[in-house]
């Protein structure tokens, strides 16, 4: 539950986030749209129910963004007022129980711009996220990285991936495909030594994105997204990839065909570091 600080009334508050909480359940959308009045009378500042609003009331996609937006910015306002875009709390917003809504929606924000094409907004979302969350809770980086690697923003991607400086899967690809992009064959077979280094089903996956057939062990799951329970590092991740960020990827074929091309060349087992391109 999210309750609002210094509110004196707790059981009114508590009530309206059940009313929210309750209404996730219920398929009737009139039955639903009146459990979100309910708890928005109670608490006209609850995020969860003024989104859910925007969501059952906004006809069209671009009317929903307006809401939302201007959801986040009466939030942005609210907090800064009570003194949260401070030192003390900025970089731990999902370790205070208030704030942890308001970030959701942020990245639910930053995931709607992307899946519309808007990727530059998507951007300053997600640069937003990780200044929220040091440590980043939402995962916001894999989105940064993906839409750093679709805008040719190498500098960006570069910081990013120091940043983290983490083993994974999510952070390597994305990084593969824009050093590609600059024509830096030399740090682009570096960035896929990562790959094979860091994921064990990195050939099988080159061989799948290139048009061959999965090994008859491995069947390609096409709901995998990153809140998912999965194996990292491993075929799972790459699924999460394809299907999370897929607009990156369908336009990285030139990639992946190069990519393959090496494997061919020089054996999954090689080391392309000290190779000339």
């Amino acid at each position: 539950m999210f309750f609002t600080k210094g509110d004196s009334n707790m059981d009114t508050i508590a009530l309206a986030q059940s009313y929210v909480d309750q209404s996730q359940d219920i398929d009737d959308l009139e039955e639903r749209f009146a459990l979100i009045k309910k708890a928005l009378a109670l608490d006209p500042h609850n995020i969860e129910a003024k989104f859910n609003m925007a969501v059952l009331v906004c006809e069209s996609d671009e009317l929903l963004e307006d809401s939302v937006r201007e959801i986040l910015e009466e939030a942005t306002e609210e907090f800064q007022q009570k003194g949260y875009f401070t030192t003390k709390y900025l970089g731990n917003f999902y370790d205070v129980e208030e704030l942890q809504s308001y970030v959701r929606l942020q990245y639910w924000y930053m995931t709607f711009l992307m899946d519309h094409h808007k990727y530059k907004k998507a951007v300053d979302v997600g640069k937003r996220l990780i200044r929220f969350c040091k440590q980043d809770d939402m995962g916001a980086r894999y989105a940064l990285m993906f839409l750093y690697a679709m805008l040719e923003d190498v500098d960006a991607a570069e910081k990013l991936f120091v940043r983290f400086a983490s083993k994974e899967t999510l952070m390597g690809l994305p990084f593969a495909i824009v050093l590609y992009a600059t024509g830096d064959m030399e740090r682009t077979r570096q960035a896929l030594q990562f790959l094979l280094d860091t994921n064990v089903d990195t050939e099988i996956f080159l061989d799948y994105i290139t048009g061959h057939d999965m090994p008859d062990d491995v069947d390609f799951d096409d709901t995998l997204v990153l809140d998912d329970d999965y194996e990292p590092n491993t075929i799972d991740e790459y699924f999460v990839a394809l299907n999370q960020y897929h607009f990156c990827l369908f336009k990285a074929g030139a990639f992946f065909a190069w990519a393959e091309a090496e494997l061919e060349a020089y054996g999954e087992a090689e080391d392309f570091d000290d190779e000339d391109e």
